[in-house]
């Protein structure tokens, strides 16, 4: 990340490409929520999801309801 920030600011060269980092990202998040489901998950990197449900639910963020302003 620090590299990341100073190429940003400096526009000096990353330590690696942006696509390899994301891939990289992406098989680091997949081993996590394997852990968490206790469970072998298979990727499907088409449709970038996995083939079971159960790794799907843990993939992106769980937003909140918006804020709703009463009327005055």
């Amino acid at each position: 990340m620090k590299n990341f920030l100073d190429a940003v600011r400096s526009g000096d060269k990353l330590n690696a490409p942006v696509a390899i980092g994301s891939k990289v990202a992406i098989v680091s998040e997949m081993g996590n929520i394997a852990l968490r489901v206790g469970q072998r998950l298979h990727w499907d990197n088409e449709a970038m999801k996995f083939k079971e449900e159960e790794g799907n639910k843990l993939i992106g963020l769980q937003y909140r309801d918006a804020w709703k302003l009463k009327k005055v």
